[in-house]
């Protein structure tokens, strides 16, 4: 329908987690890390991991305040899980949006504090908190709703006025909070 009403439609959803400025380098940038780059695997081969990002503070935060800033930094989508030491030293923060709960391992080999992701397994996490790592499951919608937003910001900037951006008006989550 969209094609025969003369409307062009372009979905990049993984793509775009996984570009330079995409949701991974957004998020990071939004927790104010510094020298982000690629989350190398499990056996440091950067390739194999083009979605997750690994990146640092200038200054270690204790794990119960990188909560609270994570929180802020993506909106306070609710329903955020953690598992770690409150009192813990952050300064290493390794980070997958939406479903990348598996590299918690590549999370773990590179030296991160933290892993931050929106689907992190029951087993994921049990073997994480096992291995020292803390971890954030802050939900699927709550790492990528902040796509909309993102991808609208750049597509203005870089048409400038040769192109008109909307953006969705719906971006609801699908799970409701019940506390």
């Amino acid at each position: 329908r969209l094609i025969r009403a003369g409307i062009s439609v372009y979905a990049s959803h993984t793509p775009f987690d996984a570009a330079g400025s995409g949701n991974n380098d957004y998020i990071m940038h939004r927790l104010g890390l510094g020298n982000i780059s690629r989350l190398p695997s499990e056996n440091g081969d950067f390739r194999e991991s083009a979605m997750a990002r690994v990146g640092y503070f200038s200054q270690p935060v204790l794990f119960v305040n990188f909560v609270d800033r994570l929180d802020e930094a993506l909106g306070h989508p609710g329903g955020i899980k953690v598992s770690g030491e409150p009192q813990r030293l952050i300064s290493k923060v390794a980070l997958c949006t939406g479903g990348g709960g598996g590299y918690y391992k590549a999370a773990l080999a590179c030296g991160a504090d933290v892993f931050v992701s929106g689907d992190i397994k029951h087993h994921e996490a049990q073997a994480a908190r096992e291995l020292g790592l803390c971890v954030v499951d802050a939900g699927h919608f709550g790492t990528e709703w902040l796509f909309t937003q993102n991808i609208a910001s750049q597509l203005r900037r870089k048409a400038k006025e040769e192109l008109v951006v909307f953006e969705a008006a719906s971006n609801q989550n699908p799970f409701d909070r019940i506390i």
